[in-house]
């Protein structure tokens, strides 16, 4: 499942800044760097909007749900934004249906690996 891949390849870090300020950090779990889109589109969409930093890490939870899915299809987003090339109806549907599946949170701040599937009501 790729939410139980996500624990190995991506990690969210809430982070308290000098000034008291909270922000979120989408980690490489390998190199242990910042992603450095999601931390860009943090900095400059999420932050000046006076976000939570729930949603914020919300949102960075998505994010690397969907470079998730990328990575396991071989498609390279950075790529089809470079070149404004679209991801086909085939992969927006697979896309839509790998992020429904939701984490449960997690006792003590770490990350859930028990998943359950997000339905919609009498379904």
């Amino acid at each position: 499942m790729i939410n139980q891949r996500i624990a190995s390849r991506f990690r969210v870090k809430p982070v308290v800044m000098e000034g008291g300020e909270r922000f979120g950090l989408l980690l490489d779990r390998e190199s242990g760097l910042p992603d450095p889109w999601a931390t860009r589109y943090s900095a400059v969409f999420l932050r000046s909007k006076a976000g939570s930093i729930n949603t914020m890490l919300k949102v960075l939870r998505s994010i690397a749900a969907t470079e998730e899915w990328a990575a396991l299809r071989g498609v390279s987003l950075i790529e089809r934004l470079e070149t404004g090339d679209l991801l086909t109806q085939e992969e927006t549907i697979d896309l839509v249906n790998s992020l429904r599946l939701a984490r449960s949170p997690a006792v003590g701040g770490h990350e859930a690996s028990v998943t359950r599937e997000v339905v919609a009501p009498n379904s």
